[in-house]
């Protein structure tokens, strides 16, 4: 079953595995060791999309979110 502008996150993984798409890491130890917050994630995952596929692919996340 598909969860279309479903968020993937996950820990325990201490920063091997990098997040893409709308996947992240949000172990305390990737986020200064301290709990990461919604807006945080967000802003992660655009810069992510930023980096990777370019302005489009952030703003289709932005919208998604």
């Amino acid at each position: 079953m598909t969860h279309y502008g479903a968020l993937h996150l996950y820990g325990h993984s201490h920063g091997s595995l990098p997040g893409c798409g709308r996947s992240l890491d949000v172990g305390v130890d990737c986020w200064d060791w301290r709990p990461a917050t919604v807006p945080e994630i967000l802003e992660r995952m655009a810069e992510d999309a930023r980096r990777e596929g370019g302005p489009a692919a952030a703003a289709a996340l932005a919208e998604a979110a």
